[in-house]
């Protein structure tokens, strides 16, 4: 779907390197401690790397051989994936990732049209709706169906609490929901 991403650009680089422990290390020794204050400017920062600091666990001895150097909390991730792409298609006002901000990039990224942002001739910006986005008859379905339905005792809280009928959302929700 080289069409339907990115704008008069064709991706063709191979993905970066692998970087042992070892290499890591190399690049984070020489930079300032977490405690320490750190430079405004460090070589290479924004080119060659991202870092600024040396996080703490570098003194463990054996973390330049751990394996697994990030644990990812997955239910959280999935979690904020669901926040996320929920309140995107149910156009929660305050929560959407579709905003005037990320449509102002869209212009410049991707070719379709009906995405982009629109001037009127009072000067007025208007965003349209997106076809990946509820009514509101269509978000309170879905809030209906969330609120009528039933899990198994253990599997999941009710709800049912968390739908919000009024503005087809839902609130309060917590990883273990």
């Amino acid at each position: 779907m080289k069409n339907a991403f990115r704008k008069n650009k064709v991706e063709s680089d191979p993905p970066p390197l692998l970087l042992t422990g070892h290499r890591i290390w190399e690049r984070v020794s020489q930079l300032p401690k977490v405690t320490e204050a750190s430079p405004s400017t460090l070589s290479g920062y924004g080119v060659e790397h991202n870092l600024t600091k040396q996080s703490i666990f570098w003194e463990l001895p054996y973390w330049k051989d751990n394996l697994l150097r990030h644990n990812l909390d997955v239910m959280h991730i999935e979690k904020n994936y669901f926040d996320n792409l929920f309140n995107t298609m149910m156009d929660v006002k305050g929560k959407t990732k579709d905003n005037p901000k990320a449509r102002m990039d869209i212009k410049e990224y991707c070719r379709r049209k009906e995405l982009w942002l629109h001037e009127l001739q009072n000067g007025k910006i208007v965003k349209p709706k997106a076809n990946f986005s509820f009514t509101l008859d269509k978000k309170r379905e879905i809030i209906e169906w969330v609120k009528n339905l039933r899990m198994p005792e253990g599997y999941a809280s009710n709800l049912g609490k968390r739908a919000d009928m009024n503005e087809g959302k839902l609130i309060g929700m917590k990883s273990h929901d």
